[in-house]
């Protein structure tokens, strides 16, 4: 950048030398002007030379040598000058050198800048067809998925067809199932019914074996105080014998006549006392083997008595069982007239279930193609989804593209502009060249060839720009138009995936709805075979039809006989402990012997059957009320499923919130608030009472009330609005 400077400073020295050059020439043109005047003014004449013409002469002389000097130096500062012209032109030359080759620089700069835009060109051109390659691909894909949005439109018509004629199979079996349940039902309440009786009349036998434990208790007890009686006679017999050890005694004593005479006198009394005692403990011994025997048979009475019970509630269990299998047959047997497709044997029960399980089996193909289809749409879908991720990638990386293709515009403007402030500053130079020197041809015309080649290059930056701009525009177009298409493909991907887990659920439910009837199946064939093989069973271990077979039973068999023998030798058993029981109350209580004791005892057993009625009583009473209990809990289970069915077949749920009042509400209606009120009046007649539900029934209640007076008919419309209501929210 040292060369301008230069240059300037060689012109300044040439025009100062032009100057003084300039200057030279009048300076020596004034010698000749003075000496013209002189001339003028003293004309010369020719006389000899004096001392002033030497004088001139000298001086002149001086002049001449002084212009010589002058002119001496003007000729050095001349070659000065001319030196420090050629060091100007050699820096010059540099400069010029140093311009080409910053133009040569700057070409190839040019150039690699051409290149670039070249490349840039290609890489937009190639942008521009991928683009349009993405266009034509993402037309055919929203083809393609037109076309698998019309098929899947198809199948899913199909598959709802098929859906709806499932769902009316189901529904078929459903009502069928729900007979059966029916049935089945009431049959249950029935045997429940029986069974309670069963289970009453067997808590009555449970009492009386209470009973009968409780007076084998009582006689246990009484045993016990016998035992307790006997020890106490052991011990009055050894003081019977200490007293006979004392008479044996007193005969040898002799000293003591006297007190054996007095004690003679009281030998007859007590011999007698010894007798009774005697005879009364000979009658203990044998009342205590009787005792023993008692004990053992009551024992062994006790072991019959749980054998019997055993056998009586396995007798009850059978007798139910029986009759309820006997039922089931009974209802395996009988004809169907009713014209309903209950089974009427077990073949046609085995074609049936046979049946349903070709209807499953035709189902779960069904099922399978639905799945397959299923996993058909989702992998095309899966597919769209990869396309048009895809697409959004290439969309994403062409606009990384063209963000990098506007940062290097933006490079290339900011170096275009100083490239031309760069040329504008040669320029610059290049006119102070041409203004000063003489500029040579080739280099103005080298300069002119760049001047073009850059306006060439503004040219093409200005092409390159309109089309990065069209480019723009056209990829603004684009994006817009993808985005629309990527919303649409949005809101169909929604749409398909709604209709799509729609078809899933319902799919789920008849799955569900398949399993429950395939469970429902498998318990009815296990409840048939478990049938089959119990009647096998029962005919293998020789049981009869009491239906086709009557069973005569003796009234004096041997069973019933040692029956009644057992019951009056209980009783006899159990009267004569009470006798005893009494004897031995008696003697504890009086401390010695005492008078008319047979007597007392039979006037104390006399008094015991009021406690021992008034014990039986008790139990009956205990007994008719558990009979009243378990005849209310029958009754109230019979009306509950009296309300149950009034529910199933009429559609109303009837409570009494209180006295003269009914509340009905309909198994079809969305909110418990939804009832109906009615009341009975005095004379028997059925008013209608107003609710918040009623108020909303208006039409129907000038139309069925006050015009027909129809409480039925009233009914029967709500139902069947609160119905259509209900499949149309659940359609």
């Amino acid at each position: 950048m040292d060369s301008p400077v230069d240059n300037t400073a060689v012109f300044r020295m040439r025009k100062d030398f032009d100057a003084f050059l300039s200057g030279s020439g009048t300076r020596l043109e004034m010698p000749s002007f003075r000496l013209d005047l002189d001339k003028k003014l003293g004309p010369s004449r020719k006389k000899p030379a004096t001392n002033e013409d030497i004088r001139a002469i000298i001086e002149k002389e001086k002049a001449e040598k002084l212009r010589e000097a002058e002119l001496l130096a003007a000729r050095s500062q001349i070659t000065r000058l001319e030196s420090q012209l050629t060091s100007t032109q050699m820096s010059n030359k540099r400069a010029r050198i140093e311009f080409e080759k910053d133009l040569g620089s700057m070409k190839h700069d040019r150039e690699r800048e051409t290149e670039q835009l070249s490349d840039l060109r290609a890489k937009l051109k190639q942008s521009v067809e991928g683009e349009k390659l993405a266009r034509a691909e993402l037309a055919e894909g929203q083809r393609d998925w037109e076309a698998a949005r019309a098929a899947m439109a198809t199948k899913l018509s199909k598959l709802q067809g098929e859906k709806m004629q499932l769902e009316a199979d189901i529904q078929k079996v459903k009502e069928e199932s729900w007979q059966q349940m029916m049935e089945l039902k009431h049959e249950a309440g029935r045997s429940k019914a029986e069974l309670e009786l069963k289970v009453t009349e067997l808590e009555e036998s449970r009492e009386q074996l209470r009973l009968q434990s409780h007076h084998m208790e009582e006689l246990t007890e009484k045993l016990n105080e016998f035992e307790e009686t006997r020890n106490k006679l052991r011990v009055a017999e050894g003081k019977i014998k200490d007293l006979e050890e004392q008479i044996s005694k007193q005969a040898e004593d002799a000293a003591v006549n006297r007190s054996l005479r007095e004690d003679i006198d009281k030998v007859p009394g007590l011999l007698k006392e010894v007798n009774r005692l005697r005879v009364e403990n000979e009658y203990l011994q044998q009342q205590q083997q009787n005792a023993h025997l008692l004990q053992e048979q009551l024992i062994s009475a006790q072991h019959k008595l749980e054998a019997a019970e055993k056998r009586g509630e396995k007798l009850a269990e059978l007798e139910v069982e029986h009759e309820e299998l006997k039922r089931r047959l009974q209802r395996w047997e009988a004809e169907d007239v009713s014209g309903s497709r209950r089974p009427q044997s077990p073949a046609v029960l085995s074609q049936r279930v046979q049946e349903l399980q070709t209807a499953q089996l035709v189902a779960l193909e069904e099922k399978g193609r639905l799945q397959s289809d299923l996993s058909m749409m989702e992998l095309k879908l899966k597919e769209a989804r990869e396309l048009h991720q895809k697409i959004q990638g290439e969309f994403s990386v062409q606009q990384m593209q063209t963000q990098q293709l506007n940062e290097l515009i933006k490079r290339l403007r900011r170096k275009l502009l100083l490239v031309t402030k760069e040329r504008e500053s040669y320029k610059r130079i290049l006119d102070g060249y041409e203004s000063e020197i003489t500029v040579p041809v080739p280099a103005s015309s080298r300069i002119q060839e760049l001047e073009d080649v850059v306006e060439g290059y503004r040219q093409q930056v200005q092409e390159l720009e309109t089309q990065l701009q069209q480019t723009n525009e056209l990829h603004a177009q684009t994006a817009a138009r993808c985005f629309q298409l990527e919303q649409q493909c949005e809101g169909e991907n929604s749409t398909l995936n709604r209709s799509l887990r729609a078809d899933q659920d319902k799919i789920h439910q008849l799955q569900e709805q398949v399993v429950q009837m395939e469970q429902e199946l498998k318990k009815a064939v296990e409840e048939k075979e478990i049938l089959e093989m119990r009647i096998e069973q029962r005919n293998l271990q020789g049981d009869y039809d009491p239906t086709r077979t009557k069973v005569l039973h003796f009234s004096a068999n041997p069973a019933s006989l040692a029956q009644q023998q057992r019951e009056k030798e209980v009783e006899r058993l159990q009267e004569e402990n009470a006798r005893l029981a009494a004897r031995v109350q008696l003697l504890e209580q009086s401390g010695g012997p005492v008078e008319d004791l047979t007597m007392q005892v039979e006037k104390q057993l006399e008094s015991v059957p009021e406690s021992k009625l008034v014990e039986e009583l008790k139990a009956q009473l205990s007994r008719e009320e558990l009979r009243k209990q378990r005849l209310v809990e029958a009754f109230k289970k019979t009306s509950q499923e009296f309300r149950e069915t009034c529910y199933q077949l009429l559609g109303y749920k009837i409570d009494l919130p209180c006295t003269g009042q009914y509340r009905l509400a309909s198994m079809y209606s969305s909110s418990p608030q939804d009832y109906l009120l009615f009341k009975q009046g005095s004379s028997g007649e059925i008013q209608m009472l107003e609710t918040e539900f009623s108020r909303q029934q208006q039409d129907k209640m000038e139309l069925y009330l006050q015009t027909r007076d129809s409480i039925p008919a009233l009914l029967s419309s709500i139902t069947l609005d609160l119905f259509n209501q209900q499949t149309m929210s659940l359609d």
